[in-house]
């Protein structure tokens, strides 16, 4: 895991910022700062433009099904937890633990999902960002163009 902070604004070079190969497409990589506690919330984004290479594209977009299907999946089990509980199947203790887990699980996808997705998918995530930088977390070491970028 490796940190690097860039000038903004970054004009990434013509390579894949995952993998270092030639770039097809430009994707905008979403940082994100701040919390969302679904009634209550205060975030900033920065949508970034990265150059990323058509395996690299393909493999993000439908990694982008991924937040929206973790959440779906929340909502599903909370309402079978209450299915059960109308049925009778559970105790209302049972239910209201699991109602938590739901909301918790839906909390964590909604705060950290689209970073994370990045992360595991790309190798790259955005971490912070400011009027002057913006800071990217690399998985691995980073393709060599991207460091050669003008840096904080």
């Amino acid at each position: 895991m490796r940190d690097v902070t860039l000038v903004r604004p970054a004009v990434f070079p013509a390579v894949c910022i995952a993998c270092g190969q030639p770039s097809a497409r430009s994707w905008k990589l979403k940082v994100k700062e701040g919390f969302n506690a679904i009634l209550v919330r205060h975030e900033r984004w920065l949508f970034l433009p990265v150059p990323l290479c058509k395996r690299c594209e393909s493999r993000r977009f439908f990694g982008a099904f991924i937040t929206p299907s973790a959440v779906l999946l929340g909502c599903v089990a909370g309402a079978l937890a209450t299915a059960a509980r109308v049925a009778d199947m559970i105790s209302p203790s049972t239910q209201l633990f699991a109602i938590f887990a739901v909301l918790a699980w839906i909390l964590v996808f909604i705060n950290f999902g689209t970073r994370q997705v990045d992360y595991r998918i790309l190798g790259v995530c955005g971490v912070a960002f400011s009027d002057d930088s913006v800071t990217l977390r690399f998985r691995g070491e980073p393709p060599a163009p991207i460091l050669k970028m003008p840096r904080v």
